[in-house]
């Protein structure tokens, strides 16, 4: 490394419109050093690769006792919930990275449809009449039809 003095120097003479080569000889260094020290710029500080953390310490520590304060009522926590409640101006996704990234566990809700048994007991009645009235299911047609095929796989896309 060159001292911030040969660095003013080299700077000074090519002010001057001295060229590389001529620089380099008055310095008795090579051209390519003295193009190095005019281009080099010196950084503060290193720059963090990976994702930005846009949530603040304050919003953070908002949300960490907000989620504290539901579990000790025994309520669940969505990430929604805590949005909303909290009034973040952040999406759904960046908080739920935020809480993978802490220690609190993130868990998938799975997607499936919930029957009560007063529904199970109306789907059972609606096919029984069906089965009963004798209806020509040649011509029915479901419209959320899906197909299942319980020998294997038939290569159909």
């Amino acid at each position: 490394m060159h001292s911030e003095e040969i660095r003013n120097i080299v700077k000074y003479q090519r002010d001057l419109g001295k060229s590389y080569g001529e620089i380099a000889q008055s310095l008795n260094m090579s051209r390519f050093s003295v193009r190095t020290l005019l281009k080099y710029k010196r950084k503060s500080h290193k720059l963090k690769t990976g994702t930005k953390h846009i949530i603040s310490k304050k919003e953070a520590l908002k949300v960490k006792r907000f989620i504290m304060n539901e579990s000790v009522q025994g309520k669940k926590v969505w990430c929604n919930k805590i949005i909303n409640d909290l009034q973040l101006s952040i999406s759904r996704r960046t908080l739920n990275n935020h809480l993978l990234r802490t220690e609190f566990e993130v868990i998938k809700s799975t997607q499936k449809i919930i029957l009560s048994k007063k529904h199970k007991i109306k789907r059972i009645e609606i096919i029984s009449s069906w089965i009963e009235k004798n209806i020509t299911w040649e011509t029915t047609i479901f419209s959320d039809e899906k197909k299942f095929s319980l020998d294997g796989p038939d290569n159909w896309y």
